[in-house]
């Protein structure tokens, strides 16, 4: 990767900067682009552009699989209830028979992440 980004234009590197900064501050990707005055949209297409240019690795920003320990299911168990989430990162989050009081603490992790 470190060839690419010498090939890289004075613009490219720029951006290469802010993500590098907006990963290692880890408060996520739209709190960054408020601070810095720059639009969440801008920050995610220029991510993908430099992946494309094998500058960036893929996922790079900590998005990743959390594991999720859950108690045993209520006896008798509910009709199963299947929920799909997409964030605007592309993370897909999906779960079946999960309560709001065991869901928060993921979405708020994964809100974090992206």
């Amino acid at each position: 990767m470190d060839a690419a980004i010498d090939d890289l234009t004075s613009t490219q590197r720029q951006w290469l900067e802010h993500i590098r900064r907006c990963d290692d501050e880890g408060n996520g990707t739209k709190a960054y682009a408020e601070a810095h005055g720059i639009k969440p949209a801008n920050l995610y297409a220029w991510r993908g552009r430099l992946r494309r240019l094998d500058v960036l690795a893929p996922h790079q920003g900590g998005n990743t699989f959390i594991p999720v320990v859950l108690g045993a299911p209520p006896t008798p168990a509910p009709a199963a209830t299947s929920y799909r989430l997409r964030f605007p990162n592309g993370l897909i989050l999906e779960w079946e028979n999960m309560g709001a009081e065991a869901l928060a603490p993921l979405v708020a992790r994964l809100a974090r992440l992206s």
